[in-house]
């Protein structure tokens, strides 16, 4: 993105004050379009294996893109705008495939995905990479405020190419309509947290609990994490989650070992 971005005028103020920012760069059609094809064999595996898409050691390493998502999550084209949100210090810590819902929009299904994310304090950005059209519904300032309703819910329209970042405590969930909707790949959403900050991995974390009663397949206390950028600041441990075999189902058709 050469000459950088006028922060001060398009996303500060609207990162503080709404918790997102729909950043003024997009990302390029080949590049879009690659991503495109290397997620679109996850669109139909289960929950498991649509995480953690960065990482050679998770279950979704079955799979031979993890490489290219990686590549993705340390680019410029993310990690620049990054910058200006978190500071110049960040790790990544999740990758997956995004899940939008067809559904009219109700305040049932506003969420807070810094539920899980064991990261103290909650701090942070998910960058939302879209690869097909869509609706964001968000409630402005639920970042800040706990008590905000959806009754004062917006919606941005979002198209593919479109790079928006959002905070993990904002109230929030997407949609395809079945109008608009192209494939079941709607976008890459990667997450990310200053490292000035620690990513707890005590099991007994809230954060642990809500993830295990969930999605008890998910364990982000094993969870390995990258340095993308500069310095760690707040002693995070690095060492865990890699090397580790991933688990995986026993093929019916494969004989037991003696």
């Amino acid at each position: 993105m050469p000459g950088g971005l006028d922060i001060a005028e398009h996303g500060i103020d609207s990162w503080s004050r709404m918790g997102l920012w729909l950043c003024p760069s997009r990302v390029p059609f080949p590049s879009r379009t690659a991503l495109h094809d290397t997620l679109c064999p996850r669109a139909g595996l289960s929950y498991v294996r649509r995480h953690a898409l960065h990482n050679p050691w998770a279950w979704s390493a079955r799979e031979p893109d993890c490489w290219d998502c990686l590549a993705v999550c340390e680019s410029e084209t993310v990690l620049e705008p990054l910058r200006q949100l978190l500071g110049k210090h960040i790790v990544l810590f999740e990758s997956r495939l995004g899940a939008s819902m067809a559904a009219p929009a109700s305040s049932s299904q506003f969420f807070r995905e810094g539920e899980v994310w064991p990261v103290a304090p909650l701090s942070g950005a998910t960058a939302m990479l879209v690869l097909e059209q869509q609706w964001f519904h968000y409630i402005p300032g639920s970042h800040r405020d706990s008590e905000l309703v959806a009754t004062g819910s917006r919606q941005l329209r979002l198209r593919p190419g479109d790079l928006l970042f959002y905070h993990p405590a904002l109230l929030q969930f997407s949609e395809q309509r079945s109008a608009e909707s192209g494939s079941s790949v709607s976008d890459y959403r990667i997450q990310y947290f200053p490292a000035d900050a620690l990513f707890v991995r005590d099991p007994v974390h809230q954060a642990h609990q809500i993830l295990a009663e969930r999605w008890p397949l998910l364990n982000y206390c094993r969870y390995p994490l990258w340095l993308v950028s500069g310095t760690d600041l707040a002693g995070n441990n690095y060492a865990i989650g890699y090397g580790i075999q991933p688990g995986a189902w026993t093929d019916a058709t494969m004989p037991f070992a003696d």
